[in-house]
């Protein structure tokens, strides 16, 4: 489910613990960013599997764009699974989340990356046919 102010911000202890501790307000300008409006369009948000009395159990952000290669794409980032009881069921919920996404902008391909690694959360992608496409190299630029 796509998640909005209060849940946003109830969402950062999980942000901060997986995402190289970023600040309140980084995570808060990063995510106004991926929500503004192009068009008649939002070109990215936050999208959490909540627990049923509404805590964010497991989350990720994403954007869509074009791609050279895929076309129309749904870009997800930081996909943060839970830790908790469950967490493999989570995630394939928030999986479905994001493919129903893909489906409502009318993307031809989703890239997923992930700033934690779990042996287990490759099975899950594989299983919902998923598979490693690319690399990528990252540098921190000096300021």
């Amino acid at each position: 489910m796509p998640l909005s102010g209060d849940q946003v911000l109830q969402a950062y202890p999980l942000v901060r613990e997986a995402a190289n501790q970023p600040s309140l307000d980084a995570w808060q300008a990063y995510v106004s960013a991926l929500a503004e409006t192009r068009g008649a369009t939002t070109s990215g948000g936050v999208l959490g599997a909540l627990s049923p009395d509404g805590y964010v159990l497991a989350l990720c952000t994403y954007r869509v764009g074009l791609d050279l290669e895929d076309g129309r794409i749904l870009t997800v980032d930081n996909l943060i699974p839970s830790g908790m009881p469950g967490h493999q069921l989570l995630t394939a919920i928030l999986f479905q989340a994001i493919e129903n996404l893909a489906k409502t902008y009318e993307c031809e391909a989703i890239r997923v990356s992930c700033p934690v690694t779990r042996g287990w959360l490759f099975g899950v992608a594989r299983r919902r046919d998923y598979w490693r496409c690319r690399w990528h190299f990252c540098k921190r630029v000096p300021a």
